[in-house]
């Protein structure tokens, strides 16, 4: 359900539909079909976020997640924050994924409990503290009815 969930089509040296924010590079994937995401940062924050408006209306869960690894990660959060049909913000839900990093790439789903009356919402993965070579790639969002 995400547009250009492989990174691909820099615009501006980010990928279309994507805001980065603090030190995170994009790379050509050779081992992938699609681009990475990597990180290193020794004390800061970075997050990469989905522009677009994501239509939940009647969804029961959301899955947010991603293919992911790193040497250290002190915090790694998937971040909903929740709209109403007329796009004002109800409610923002976030949950640390970083006791889930390894070595190895392993894919990382989040699962979030929409906010009651939400129409939209938008997804955003946030790093902080000290992060080791942490790579990412293929995010993606799964809406389930209820």
């Amino acid at each position: 359900m995400l547009l250009n969930y492989d990174f691909g089509i820099p615009f501006n040296g980010q990928p279309m539909y994507y805001i980065t924010e603090g030190g995170i590079t994009y790379d050509e994937g050779t081992r992938f079909p699609s681009r990475t995401l990597s990180l290193s940062i020794s004390d800061g924050a970075a997050s990469v976020s989905y522009e677009p408006f994501i239509d939940i209306a009647g969804a029961g869960t959301i899955t947010v997640g991603f293919f992911i690894r790193a040497i250290e990660a002190d915090l790694a959060a998937a971040e909903i924050t929740f709209y109403d049909a007329k796009f004002c913000p109800l409610a923002r839900k976030e949950i640390n994924f970083a006791h889930y990093i390894g070595f190895s790439f392993t894919k990382v789903s989040n699962n979030f409990i929409p906010w009651q009356n939400s129409a939209y919402c938008t997804v955003k993965i946030k790093f902080a503290g000290k992060i080791t070579a942490l790579t990412l790639y293929k995010p993606y969002f799964i809406k389930s009815r209820a």
